[in-house]
């Protein structure tokens, strides 16, 4: 990259477009969906280890959800025995099935268009720091 920074203004600026354009696209789309996948793993696993982990605190939670739903316009007298019945007939929290999968399908969804936001962002960030980096080489060649 030092080469093409010292190359004159006239062959720089065609040649810094075209890598940008092929260098930061294909950089740029490969980064985008490599981080898709990275924040795919990072969602999932976090679900997994609160679920191995903290499996008495998410499982009030999933209780109480349920119970929530269930008492709602019932007598109050009955609510504490609705949870009880609750609590015995789900003893466990069940896998985080619905999380993991609505997790997969969102970021299916998304892929495409943070590939093409790579796309786009690739190439100007290339363009960008390079235009620097000839900037700053001439003004400090000048300097001297």
């Amino acid at each position: 990259m030092q080469m093409l920074c010292r190359l004159p203004t006239i062959l720089f600026y065609p040649l810094l477009l075209v890598w940008s354009v092929v260098y930061g696209g294909i950089g740029g789309f490969i980064y985008k969906v490599l981080a898709v996948y990275e924040n795919w793993l990072a969602i999932n696993r976090l679900q997994m280890r609160l679920w191995k982990k903290y499996p008495h605190r998410s499982y009030r939670k999933y209780i109480e959800s349920m119970w929530a739903h269930q008492i709602k316009g019932r007598p109050v007298e009955l609510a504490e025995f609705r949870k009880i019945q609750l609590e015995k007939s789900h003893p466990e929290e069940p896998f985080p099935f619905i999380c993991l999968l609505t997790n997969t399908v969102f970021m299916v969804l998304i892929t495409p268009f943070m590939a093409l936001s790579g796309l786009y962002y690739g190439p100007a960030y290339v363009f960008k720091s390079l235009l620097m980096q000839h900037n700053q080489y001439f003004n400090h060649s000048a300097i001297e």
